[in-house]
């Protein structure tokens, strides 16, 4: 039984979950809440939370940038073969590569900085210091990149084309075809 009166989440798949265990009663499913962060800054806000970064960094802000963020559990490619598709991806779309690690608990840090070894094209690598920074970085880029369910869903929110770097078989759930 289930203490909620309602229950909501984002994929038929997580509903068919709780319906397996022990939940009971009628489970909404609904877009993911993250789809509305594009309201939570104003276009402005974001423009100047991007240039303080790049002023920040000692860089010029870049004409256009590729936004990317990867995880090892969902790559099943070398480093250096990713790195070369990323070195062709930004070559192709006249943008700088910038890896940030969305999710460093998850050792992202640590697969950023081992395919940008392998780059020709001098990526940027950084953490984001907030969510602000995070947003700004994405609805800036021409193109989002990454194994981020949330990276992507933000990209989307701001208009900016998404693809997504993941293989599910890797991991026993399918947190993206569930969401797509």
């Amino acid at each position: 039984t289930s203490l909620s009166c309602y229950i909501a989440v984002r994929d038929r798949e997580s509903r068919e979950n709780l319906l397996a265990s022990s939940a009971s009663g009628r489970i909404h499913v609904v877009p993911d809440t993250a789809l509305g962060i594009r309201d939570l800054w104003s276009p402005n806000e974001l423009q100047k939370s991007y240039t303080r970064l790049f002023c920040e960094l000692g860089r010029a802000v870049p004409e256009r940038l590729l936004a990317i963020s990867v995880k090892r559990k969902y790559v099943t490619t070398s480093d250096i073969e990713l790195a070369s598709v990323l070195d062709r991806l930004a070559k192709y779309l006249g943008a700088t590569p910038m890896f940030l690690t969305l999710g460093p608990c998850h050792g992202d840090g640590e697969i950023s900085m081992s395919v940008a070894r392998h780059m020709r094209t001098a990526p940027i690598i950084r953490v984001p210091q907030s969510l602000l920074e995070a947003a700004a970085c994405i609805s800036q880029a021409v193109q989002y990149v990454g194994s981020s369910l949330h990276g992507a869903i933000s990209a989307i929110s701001f208009g900016v084309p998404a693809l997504i770097v993941a293989d599910e078989a890797k991991v026993s759930f399918r947190k993206f075809s569930g969401f797509l």
